[in-house]
């Protein structure tokens, strides 16, 4: 493939996705985020070139961003704030945070 190609990806998430959620996961996986009335913007920290938009549930992310990393950001977030909603104790590895225990509040 030529060097000067274009190659885009398209992760679409449901037109439900929370995006003050998605703002913080985006943070969380080492993004700047801007968020307009169009929608949220975003640039990887230390790549500028990889980023892209949030638009109505669809991501349009250029080549070589981390869309797993993304993803997993996002149902980080996800899984702390409905174990908060249940009245569920989180804990988060401080080795891997990546890593959750969940327990029931006695």
């Amino acid at each position: 493939m030529p060097c000067d190609s274009v190659i885009r990806n398209q992760v679409s998430f449901t037109a439900g996705t929370d995006p003050d959620m998605m703002k913080g996961a985006l943070e969380d996986a080492g993004y700047f985020v801007n968020v307009t009335s169009a929608g949220i913007y975003f640039n990887h920290r230390e790549n500028y070139r990889m980023g892209g938009t949030f638009n109505h549930g669809v991501f349009t992310v250029t080549q070589g961003t981390d869309t797993d990393a993304i993803k997993r950001a996002y149902s980080v977030r996800t899984v702390k704030q409905t174990a908060a909603k249940m009245g569920w104790k989180v804990r988060q590895d401080t080795k891997n945070p990546l890593r959750l225990q969940i327990s029931r509040r006695s």
